[in-house]
């Protein structure tokens, strides 16, 4: 179920970037997370052999995952705001916000000393 999950993420996102609703500057942010994909196999070996063992493993694996997309998209949910921003130079590689009236993905570079909200 990963698997699945992580090609159909990854697929939805590359055809956002080729209608411009995401910019390719994206996958700066995703990939500073790569090891969550050690953690998600993981967790998947442990937990995925029984029908019990599948959801808990499924669940544990979306709230880890909708964590960090909120956290790369710049959703405020509460707790996501501990979870650090990838840096490059010191510099926080820019976020996205949503535009509620357009329903359209904005970009922004964000500076550390303004606060995240």
């Amino acid at each position: 179920m990963f698997h699945a999950a992580f090609l159909i993420t990854i697929g939805f996102l590359l055809l956002l970037n080729n209608f411009n609703y995401l910019p390719w500057s994206i996958w700066q942010n995703l990939i500073a997370y790569w090891p969550v994909l050690i953690i998600f196999a993981g967790i998947d070996v442990i937990l995925g052999k029984s029908i019990p063992g599948k959801i808990a493993s499924g669940l544990i694996n979306t709230i880890i995952f909708l964590a960090i997309v909120a956290r790369v998209t710049g959703f405020n949910l509460p707790y996501i705001n501990s979870i650090p921003l990838p840096k490059r130079n010191n510099e926080i590689i820019p976020f996205i916000y949503t535009d509620k009236d357009n329903f359209k993905f904005k970009f922004d570079k964000f500076n550390q000393e303004d606060g995240l909200f």
